[in-house]
């Protein structure tokens, strides 16, 4: 398990690694590999950009968090010192490419997550509506289970934003909310991702989410769990139904609704006894 402070290296060219964790260096090289090609794969997809763009993610965010879209060329962009068998072994290793031998995030949206200069894994979003039954919309591969995106702003907030996804994360990051964290696998804290907060002083985790049922009933664990590290929790609740996107696309004072929303968070009980 890969124990440093995981986060966003926005200066960082490709092929620029630090080794030291517990990776294979060739493994390594082969994921940044892979991003790097989603990366190249996004500036030459008008569709991908179109989706970006209808989402109000900047250009600037998309070079600093290395946007990338994953169309299936993949295997074929690798050295050609490894056979085509070689290729998709290394790559099953490292979690993008499936068992099945399809990659993991076929058809999506990519953004790597980095700890200190290397991948230890990547968020998808599907860019159809239309998903197979055997699919999520919204695919990841870690290589530290228990990674949080944007963890490395825990070092400099003692208070910090809790949204479901690195999506929304960015997107709130683009408005100058730097003190977001986001998961990435789940919307579910670990004991472990909790200590992490603990370590580093955190004191408040407002999240900010909507409540509908299938959110109400992670927020009761998250909020049971952060008291138990006696780390409180506020809920700043979103519109029904609505993310954070959302309100960005629709809301031309979307900054200024959310900072009201975080102004009004209230602790979980507050909410329930609210409604």
């Amino acid at each position: 398990m890969i124990s440093s402070a995981i986060g966003i290296e926005p200066s960082l060219p490709f092929g620029f690694i630090h080794y030291h964790f517990d990776v294979d260096n060739q493994l390594q090289q082969m994921i940044q590999m892979s991003y790097q090609h989603y990366a190249e794969s996004l500036s030459q997809s008008v569709i991908a950009k179109g989706y970006l763009a209808s989402r109000n993610i900047s250009v600037e965010s998309i070079q600093r968090f290395h946007f990338g879209v994953c169309n299936r060329t993949l295997p074929l962009k690798m050295p050609k010192r490894y056979s085509k068998a070689d290729k998709r072994g290394q790559l099953k290793t490292t979690g993008i490419i499936k068992p099945t031998g399809h990659e993991i995030f076929c058809g999506s949206i990519t953004i790597p997550i980095w700890i200190n200069g290397e991948i230890v894994g990547g968020y998808g979003r599907r860019l159809s509506k239309r998903v197979m039954s055997d699919s999520t919309p919204y695919p990841f591969h870690l290589i530290d289970e228990e990674a949080l995106f944007n963890e490395n702003c825990l070092s400099e907030h003692h208070a910090v934003i809790l949204t479901k996804s690195p999506f929304e994360a960015i997107s709130l990051m683009q408005m100058g909310f730097d003190n977001v964290i986001a998961t990435i696998s789940n919307f579910e804290f670990s004991d472990i991702q909790i200590k992490r907060l603990k370590d580093h002083k955190v004191k408040r985790v407002k999240v900010l989410v909507n409540l509908s049922p299938y959110y109400l009933n992670h927020i009761r664990v998250i909020t049971a769990r952060l008291k138990t590290f006696g780390i409180q929790c506020k809920i700043a609740e979103l519109p029904p139904w609505q993310d954070i996107n959302h309100l960005i696309c629709h809301l031309p004072d979307a900054k200024t609704q959310i900072a009201r929303l975080l102004h009004q968070a209230r602790t979980f009980q507050e909410k329930l006894d609210e409604n």
